[in-house]
Parts: C-alpha cells; structure tokens; sequence
C-alpha cells in the first residue's frame, strides 16, 4: 500500500494521520447509492451526536471508548490527571457507570493495576461475554511499541477484578504497533475472531494503520492476523467495532477526508449477509455524522436500538481536544 507520512500523536493512541487535501466524501455518494444505503440499513435516521456530559468529557483528551452489553458501563481512554498532584499525564483507562440507558454517566474511576501502569494503555475493549478485557500497551514484555494485551475477570459486574494482563502473542503483537483490538465471539459456529488495526513502516503495509484479524484456534493461539483487504485504503483504517451478530462493521479511516487536519477521518462501515461471507465495500455513515470529521467508533447494539460511541476533535485545526460522542439509530432486525 502507499505510503503516507503521518505523525505521531504524543497521546500514545493508534496513531492519528496528516490527509492529503481531497474531495469532501460526502459528495462522492450519489443520489441512488443514499436510497440503497438508507433501504438496506436502517428504518430511521441517525440522531444528532451529542456529547456524553461534563463527567466524561473535560479540557483533557477522552476517547476509544468501549461500553458494556447492558450499555450501562462505559470504558475510554483519557489523559487526565490521575489524582491532584499527578505531573506526569500518561494514557489511562478508565470506568464510568450508569444507573440506566439514557441516565447520565457517573464519576470516571481509574482502573489500578494490573490494568494500568506506568505505561501508556489505551484502546479498551470488552468481549462480549464481558469476562475479557482486551486493550493496548507500550508496556515492557510485549514485541515492542504498541501491542495487545488482555485481562480476565471472573465476575463480570466486578470493575477492579481483572487479572494480570498478558500479550496475545506473534499472532497479532509484532515489532510494529498494534492496536485497536475489537473481539469478535462468532455465536453462529466459527472460531472467535479479533480485529485490530497495525501501524508498520515502510514496505510492511499502510504507516497510517491497516485493519487486520486473527482467529482463535483450538489450541488457544491466536493465527498470523490477515489484511482484511475489503476494508483498507492507502490512508489511515482504524479502530473496527464489529456489531455481535457479525453483520456489520465499522471503522475510521482516512480517505478522501478533506481538510488535512491531525486525527480527522470520517466514519465507514460495512456490512454482510452471512459471518463468512467477505464484507462489502465501504460506505461512508450517513448523515448527521457525516456531517463532520469523526473517529474512533465502538457499535452496540440492543433490542432494536444500534447505537454509535465515537470522537470528535472540539478544537479542529488550532488544537486538540478529543472528547466522546454518541448517535443512535432504530434497525430493522432484518437489515444487515
């Protein structure tokens, strides 16, 4: 894939891409590719995004967020300071809770150790039986910058109780940074499956980020993690959130984002008929939220309700100032 110079965000999270000034995407949608969007995935629109409140969101970067099954515990990264005299403003993962869907979220609380450390540790995601913690970490012992690790807990509603973490092995970590990790439980027969995004150097696939997955084989391994060549562009892929029926898809990336902004992508998403059918081309997420540079997605989905977690960048341009956003959408259940 072509190369792109990008550079590093000094967060530690997957790294953001500089994009070459192009067309908008919006404008690369024609009239009847809207009415076959609009048909096949949804019975309504998506809701206006709107911030998760005061408690989530401050003058810090929050993002890469990850939200638990019943919807009630919310997971992210955030740089805020640990406690008053914390100098040192690494990247943390932290938990906030709720009292139900649509109730606002209570006080973020750090996650200690074994999760965090001295290290940055970022992008959390929760399996979906919610004993598994997956994330990333530039901790020592992995294979070296960014890598995935995972954390077991025995009680799911037990927010401290998660064991030490261990790296998933060459399979997915690698010299280069892996990151972005979204588990996949295939309920329908196959193996489980993890998504995850790799930033690798010249001659090694694309610098700004591919989408990769690897699958759990019966001896607990995972395997060499693929391109999933549907999903990646010569520009930034990034942090897939596959929906648990395995139908759908989506992930920010890069192409065509029209401003050459640090970190702005817009979000895509696709979608399948069948978990071993390839998934289809692209398409961008339809307005409202394309009405604006987005990152960073996590899909859930409940009852009839598909909701989208994802970021913006409050400041633009000028600055950086990442917080966390939400849009939700009614589905068919028939619709892929």
């Amino acid at each position: 894939m072509r190369s792109v110079p990008i550079p590093r965000l000094v967060l530690g999270i997957a790294t953001l891409a500089t994009l070459a000034c192009v067309d908008d995407p919006r404008s690369r949608i024609t009239a009847p590719d809207r009415d076959v969007i609009s048909a096949a995935a949804t019975t309504s629109s998506w809701s206006t995004p709107v911030g998760l409140g005061p408690t989530i969101n401050t003058t810090f970067n929050e993002q890469q967020p990850a939200v638990s099954k019943d919807g009630l515990a919310l997971y992210f990264m955030s740089n805020r300071p640990e406690h008053a005299n914390d100098a040192a403003l690494d990247n943390n993962i932290w938990i906030a809770r709720r009292d139900c869907i649509g109730c606002p979220w209570g006080t973020p609380r750090l996650l200690p150790p074994p999760v965090n450390g001295p290290a940055n540790d970022n992008t959390p995601s929760l399996s979906r039986d919610e004993h598994l913690l997956f994330f990333s970490s530039t901790r020592p012992g992995g294979s070296g910058g960014n890598d995935v690790w995972v954390a077991s807990r025995e009680h799911v509603h037990d927010d401290f109780g998660w064991s030490s973490a261990v790296p998933l092995g060459p399979g997915i970590n690698t010299a280069a940074n892996e990151n972005g990790p979204s588990h996949f439980e295939n309920d329908e027969g196959g193996a489980p499956q993890l998504y995850f995004n790799r930033q690798t150097g010249p001659g090694g696939g694309g610098p700004a980020g591919d989408i990769l997955v690897s699958t759990l084989g019966d001896d607990g391994a995972w395997s060499d993690a693929v391109l999933v060549d549907e999903l990646n562009s010569p520009q930034a892929d990034q942090r897939a959130s596959i929906r648990h029926d395995g139908r759908a898809i989506y992930f920010w990336s890069g192409r065509d984002a029209g401003s050459g902004i640090l970190g702005e992508g817009f979000l895509w998403y696709a979608v399948r008929d069948d978990v071993e059918d390839p998934w289809s081309a692209p398409r961008l997420v339809e307005s409202p939220i394309a009405d604006r540079s987005s990152i960073q997605p996590v899909v859930h989905l409940r009852g009839g309700t598909e909701t989208l977690y994802f970021v913006h960048n409050m400041l633009g341009p000028d600055g950086l100032d990442l917080d966390i956003v939400t849009s939700s959408r009614r589905r068919d259940a028939s619709s892929p």
